[in-house]
Formats: structure tokens, C-alpha cells, sequence
């Protein structure tokens, strides 16, 4: 079973994948993305944030909350995938056309399988990824 376990606090701008605390997705040094850091949290999600799960069958991912680990605050987002899934948090951020954007973040990968991506961070809808 693979089990790949990704905490972070990165983001995903015009829905930006997200994984550890202190994430940012900078334009001119202003952080774009509200909750950042997944330091406020309501029940088990943090603020301002969505789950989006491509299989949603029972136990194939976890997105969760970690509060016993965090690159820097008190929290960090956490994506557990049992099985191959494209699990992940989004946030929709307001960006303006002609701007460049830098998204930056701290990602923990934990039990990844032989040949496997550990996490990928992206905007959705614009070309290009980058992989780690």
C-alpha cells in the first residue's frame, strides 16, 4: 500500500496545491493568500481553505491538520495518501494579469514509494508545475 504522508505550508494560487506552514504566494512582497501558515483552524480544516480530492473512495487520502509539527507557527497542513491520489488543499487567490508571482514553501515527505513524486506544487489552470 502506498502511503505517502506531505505536510506544508504552501499554497495554491487561482487554486494552488498546499502543503506546510508559512507558505506564500508573493507578488511585489505581499503575500496573496489569506491563512498562509494554516495557523487558524476551525474543527479539522484550516480557515480559508478547501479539501479537493480527485478518488474519493473510502481511505484512498487523508487531508488533515498536524499540530505537533510545523516548519514555523504551531500547525501545518497535512495530505496522506494511502493509494495514488491527487489530494490536495486549495485556496482561490485574487492575482492580476501581467504579474509575476512567486510561490514558495517547506514540504516534509514521509514514506514515499521507489520512483515516486513526493508532492507537486502548481497554480491550477495556468501551464507549468514544479516538482519535489
Amino acid at each position: 500500500m502506498l502511503r505517502i504522508a506531505k505536510l506544508a505550508m504552501v499554497a495554491l494560487m487561482i487554486w494552488i496545491l498546499a502543503l506546510l506552514p508559512g507558505g506564500a504566494l508573493h507578488a511585489d512582497g505581499e503575500n496573496v493568500l489569506q491563512n498562509a501558515g494554516f495557523e487558524t483552524i476551525s474543527s479539522d480544516a484550516p480557515d480559508l481553505w478547501n479539501r479537493d480530492v480527485w478518488l474519493q473512495t473510502e481511505g484512498s487520502s487523508h487531508l488533515g491538520i498536524a499540530q505537533d509539527q510545523a516548519h514555523s507557527g504551531n500547525a501545518s497542513a497535512v495530505v496522506e495518501n494511502m493509494q495514488p491520489n491527487h489530494a490536495k488543499w486549495v485556496q482561490q487567490a485574487k492575482v492580476n494579469p501581467g504579474r509575476n508571482y512567486l510561490i514558495s514553501g517547506w514540504v516534509q515527505v514521509a514514506e514515499m514509494g521507489s520512483g515516486e513524486v513526493g508532492a507537486t506544487i502548481f497554480p491550477l489552470g495556468v501551464g507549468g508545475c514544479s516538482r519535489i
